[in-house]
């Protein structure tokens, strides 16, 4: 018999602390995690200033805090997703620093071309990161992403695992996979994020690799908002090209 949701919330841990991976983590890693977004935050400051060699520094230690939370993110997911680790990697190495690159890249300054081709590097960056942890994922937490794409769209989220290549494993297991999808969902919310900020950072109108995407999110995770009001921003901007592409064909053919 199929423990009930309450239960099964009552067995987890409830606090960061109960979770025996905090403590290794904190004792580990958490200080350098903690010591480069510090460094990160305090070079933005400089960015923000038009400091070139700032901005090649955030670059470079986004990527050395992504690695870290690449080897921490799969340890225990359960304590990542409960403590929604996805969105802190997010906004700490790529977020922050993409806020604070796009307020210098909008400006008509000379400097403004180099701080593009870095913010550039960010992204690209950014999307071979999360490609590869993603990949990550499918090997060592054994998430079959094709199967976790399809079966959720015909059956009911409790009933997936049921069918799905792990019903011979026991209940712990099934909702190890099932978390871990969710995770992967999250991740491809952030994937399909930096596709969009390079889209309009390279000037182009196409945000195909941004929607479909944000569309694997959705199918891994069904019910969760994020994705698809993150399918309506990419609806809005590919609506006003399509409004000035008319305007300018009418234009044209005056």
């Amino acid at each position: 018999m199929r423990p009930s949701s309450a239960s099964q919330h009552n067995t987890q841990p409830r606090q960061m602390t109960d979770y025996p991976v905090y403590h290794e983590i904190a004792s580990n890693e958490g200080p350098k995690m903690q010591k480069i977004n510090d460094s990160i935050t305090s070079l933005l400051t400089q960015v923000q200033k038009r400091d070139t060699r700032a901005a090649e520094k955030v670059v470079q230690l986004s990527s050395e805090l992504a690695e870290i939370y690449y080897g921490v993110l799969p340890r225990d997911i359960f304590f990542t997703f409960s403590m929604n680790l996805e969105q802190h990697l997010w906004k700490q190495a790529f977020y922050k620093p993409i806020e604070v690159f796009k307020s210098v890249v909008n400006s008509p300054k000379e400097s403004s071309k180099t701080f593009r081709g870095l913010m550039l590097v960010l992204l690209n960056k950014g999307i071979a990161f999360y490609e590869r942890l993603i990949g990550l994922y499918e090997k060592e937490l054994n998430v079959d992403m094709e199967k976790a794409m399809l079966v959720p769209s015909i059956l009911h989220e409790d009933d997936f695992w049921s069918v799905s290549s792990f019903s011979n494993s026991a209940e712990q297991s099934a909702t190890k996979q099932r978390v871990a999808v969710k995770s992967c969902s999250r991740h491809l919310i952030s994937l399909g994020d930096l596709k969009r900020y390079k889209t309009l950072v390279e000037g182009s109108e196409d945000y195909q690799h941004a929607r479909i995407t944000y569309m694997r999110s959705a199918l891994l995770w069904p019910a969760s908002g994020h994705c698809y009001n993150q399918l309506a921003v990419v609806a809005y901007f590919s609506t006003i090209y399509c409004c000035h592409y008319a305007d300018y064909q009418a234009y044209n053919g005056r």
